[in-house]
């Protein structure tokens, strides 16, 4: 069997959630595809690339693509944010989001990359509040209401309604109503 360069990533994503970064090791890889680790070389010259690699990846699949995604997207801006929280309101983007936060904390390439991701998705979110003629700075202040609800949702996810339920929905739709409110 053969392993593509994005199973080897993507076997180094199910390690960073179980184990941290530290446990992102060649060997830990190969015996997780059940391949021995002469494959990996064919994609990646050491860890460290392979690292870049990971960081790269996580940055297009949860950043880039979201964010083409939802601005592609025709409609409001009420539904361009039920789209993009209905979306990243999902268990599977907070398995990888955590270990990719614990993981910027001890290293900075990754914190560089964190943070970008960051940036850009506070940027991508202030242009939606400014497409719908609100103020800079009030498109600011709302973009970080929106990023800090979702990532304060990530810690509290356990005593939440579960992801995709009508409850969940209904507390989603409640918080865009509230935060696409008119500026008094």
């Amino acid at each position: 069997m053969t392993n593509t360069r994005e199973d080897w990533i993507k076997a180094g994503f199910e390690i960073l959630k179980s184990k941290g970064i530290s446990g992102v090791k060649v060997e830990a890889m190969a015996r997780k595809l059940g391949v021995s680790k002469g494959g990996f070389y064919g994609y990646f010259m050491n860890r460290e690339s392979f690292l870049q690699a990971m960081l790269d990846y996580w940055s297009d699949a949860l950043t880039n693509q979201i964010i083409k995604n939802i601005g592609d997207f025709k409609g409001s801006l009420p539904e361009k944010l039920q789209k993009l929280l209905y979306l990243v309101d999902d268990k599977k983007f907070d398995d990888t989001e955590r270990p990719m936060f614990s993981w910027a904390i001890i290293d900075p390439k990754a914190e560089n990359v964190v943070m970008r991701a960051v940036r850009e998705r506070l940027d991508f979110v202030t242009h939606l509040f400014l497409e719908e003629g609100f103020p800079q700075k009030e498109a600011e202040k709302r973009a970080n209401i929106v990023h800090t609800f979702m990532t304060g949702s990530r810690s509290f996810r356990t005593i939440s309604p579960p992801n995709g339920s009508s409850k969940r929905h209904a507390q989603l739709d409640h918080f865009i109503k509230l935060v696409t409110a008119p500026v008094d």
